[in-house]
């Protein structure tokens, strides 16, 4: 959520429970001295056709009001963006969000510790490949119990037999990943 006050007088209201919802508020709270027309663009994530391409999209609102108010749904889904070097790696995303596996914490060391570079340097363990189709993620990874979390089915993994918990990057801290 923020508000934008422009120079000439307009101030306008966002309101979003962005990562946790899909909506988007727009609402004019003070007019300015000169016309303004706002358009917004869709975010290529939320522009996604069933195949997975995106096109930019945008739309035209038209001149404000002192009483215009918009609401906008940005949907959220699951797709994969593969690495640029051709490796087969790839990111699960939900909408912008990148999601990380959460791999645990086995021959980990003290959660506290003063660098970071003691989590990076630290032995890993083997993981299992994906070997599910990954031009469709929604078929191997369904929502977990908690907001924004993800589980995949175990027979996704070359194992047949691990399931990973996914959740946004950002809120992937002291555990493998």
């Amino acid at each position: 959520p923020s508000t934008v006050t422009t120079k000439d007088g307009w101030k306008l209201r966002i309101d979003t429970k962005f990562p946790y919802g899909e909506s988007v508020g727009v609402r004019v709270l003070s007019a300015g001295a000169s016309p303004l027309r706002l358009k917004v663009r869709t975010p290529a994530w939320a522009a996604a056709g069933a195949d997975g391409s995106t096109t930019t999209e945008y739309r035209d609102y038209g001149l404000l009001s002192a009483e215009t108010a918009v609401q906008l749904e940005l949907p959220l889904s699951l797709h994969v963006r593969r690495a640029q070097d051709r490796s087969g790696n790839f990111s699960v995303l939900y909408g912008p969000l990148v999601l990380a596996a959460d791999l645990g914490t086995a021959k980990m060391p003290a959660d506290i510790v003063d660098d970071q570079l003691v989590y990076m340097n630290s032995p890993a363990a083997p993981v299992p490949k994906i070997t599910a189709d990954v031009n469709h993620p929604a078929q191997w990874v369904r929502a977990g119990e908690a907001p924004l979390t993800f589980v995949t089915d175990a027979r996704a993994a070359q194992d047949a037999k691990t399931s990973f918990t996914l959740r946004p990057f950002f809120a992937t801290h002291h555990v493998r990943y």
